[in-house]
């Protein structure tokens, strides 16, 4: 995972947890730095280089993943 997490730019904390987009979205607990969740594109050759928008009071996150914009529920 360590070489996935490289070229990572797009960094957003939110809460108790941390967002890092760049192939995958990855959702950290900020207390632990446990990996709680690792989302891929479901579209092919997807890739979230163009980051995370994080909006808690929707419960939602928005991120392109080159192809599509998307608007996904934030994880419980």
């Amino acid at each position: 995972m360590e070489d996935d997490l490289e070229d990572c730019e797009d960094i957003r904390i939110h809460g108790d947890r941390i967002y890092i987009a760049n192939k995958y979205i990855y959702i950290f607990d900020v207390v632990y730095g446990m990996l709680l969740y690792k989302i891929e594109s479901p579209h092919e050759n997807g890739s979230f280089t163009n980051g995370v928008a994080v909006d808690v009071a929707a419960n939602k996150m928005y991120a392109s993943d080159g192809s599509y914009m998307m608007c996904m529920e934030l994880p419980e």
